[in-house]
């Protein structure tokens, strides 16, 4: 009888055992099967490549790249006249511009265009006159702005702005009714303007590339004018304050 006892036991136990090891066997399979997946998963050419542009913020602006620009500005101009009397001109123009963007900077190089026209009364021994002065002032500037804040997904941008340019004002003259040529203002002038402006801004990049942009603030003009006038030649010098704003779209490529 009690061989028989142990006899059995002895079975119960390898039949245990032999589940357990099994069980065991089955188990390691799986395990040493799914880190052989993972690590073959892993190895997949581009895996690490998918994986980093995932873990990184998706940029909503391209970061460098060659620059252009166009704009619609519009500006007034307050000119001293005397110590009592300041005149005022506004005018509306265009803009073009081209330069590099490296980060937040970009800066380049313009050319800006504008017209305004002024009225002026002349009055002779023949009588008077009401003349039509039309201005096309041609400026050639350095630009440069650079982004003070961003948005955490770099979408929109508060920015500041600097331009100095140099150039000329073209003036095409009118009479109603003409005068007699000797009554006539001498018409041989010359001009140079220089400016400068400053200015913040907000840009809104509306995809990667390309952007919409306002920016307004104060402009400084200096004008020297040369007259060649038959008792003589005469230089002046003339200052303006203006204010100005400008609407524009920027590309980088």
């Amino acid at each position: 009888m009690a061989l028989l006892c142990s006899s059995l036991y002895f079975k119960v136990v390898k039949i245990n055992c032999l589940v357990y090891f099994s069980a065991m066997k089955i188990n390691l399979s799986i395990l040493f099967g799914g880190i052989l997946s993972t690590v073959m998963f892993l190895a997949q050419p581009g895996f690490s490549e998918t994986t980093a542009k995932s873990a990184e913020p998706v940029s909503l602006q391209k970061n460098s790249g060659f620059a252009v620009s166009v704009g619609l500005t519009g500006q007034t101009l307050f000119v001293p006249v005397d110590r009592n009397d300041i005149s005022s001109s506004g005018s509306i123009g265009g803009q073009f511009f081209v330069g590099y963007k490296v980060s937040r900077l970009v800066a380049g190089l313009g050319l800006d265009i504008s017209n305004f026209s002024e009225s002026l009364t002349y009055a002779a021994i023949t009588g008077t006159s009401t003349g039509t002065v039309s201005n096309t002032a041609f400026l050639v500037s350095l630009h440069a702005q650079f982004d003070i804040l961003q948005s955490s997904d770099k979408k929109a941008a508060l920015f500041a702005g600097i331009k100095f340019g140099v150039g000329s004002t073209v003036s095409s003259k009118g009479q109603t009714p003409e005068l007699p040529p000797v009554d006539q203002p001498y018409k041989d002038n010359s001009n140079a303007r220089i400016s400068y402006q400053i200015a913040p801004g907000l840009r809104y990049w509306v995809h990667p590339q390309f952007a919409l942009s306002f920016s307004s603030g104060l402009q400084v003009d200096h004008w020297v004018f040369r007259q060649d006038n038959p008792s003589g030649n005469s230089i002046s010098i003339q200052t303006a304050l203006g204010i100005f704003g400008t609407i524009g779209v920027l590309g980088v490529f």
